[in-house]
């Protein structure tokens, strides 16, 4: 179990939400202001409900690809079993990407540490880096298939 401060693992959990968010908006449309203020408000309601729950790591990714297949369905958009299957294909390989760097972090760079309240940022940094890998390689080679 890794443990971090508490402002530490909210920052994570928070900014894992917003990066598969925007995994996905990059892969299925365009951006704009309107969807950006609207995704803000999906991410504030699943930290609501993954904070009621208690279950803030395991819970995100199935209530991204519901709040995704909620938008989806909200448009009438045709393309809502493709664009779910994308959905949870994302959130599944994002969740597991993140799960992994953050154990490979702590074990590299945290583990046995006394001083985690400086080292632990290290984490969500990590995570933001993978996020711009996978948004490189999703804007560059999954895209222009889908288009």
């Amino acid at each position: 179990m890794i443990h971090l401060t508490v402002g530490q693992g909210l920052t994570s959990s928070i900014l894992n939400i917003i990066e598969i968010i925007f995994i996905y908006q990059l892969v299925t449309s365009d951006f704009s202001l309107g969807l950006v203020i609207i995704d803000f408000l999906a991410v504030l309601m699943i930290i609501f409900f993954s904070i009621v729950f208690f279950m803030l790591g395991s819970l995100y990714p199935v209530l991204i690809v519901f709040y995704f297949w909620l938008v989806d369905r909200i448009k009438s958009n045709s393309y809502i079993v493709i664009n779910s299957i994308l959905a949870m294909c994302i959130s599944i390989v994002m969740a597991s990407l993140f799960d992994l760097v953050d154990h490979y972090t702590y074990a590299f760079f945290l583990q046995g540490k006394t001083d985690i309240a400086l080292l632990g940022w290290l984490i969500p940094i990590n995570d933001l880096i993978i996020t711009i890998v996978v948004a490189i390689l999703a804007i560059k080679i999954v895209r222009p298939k889908l288009r």
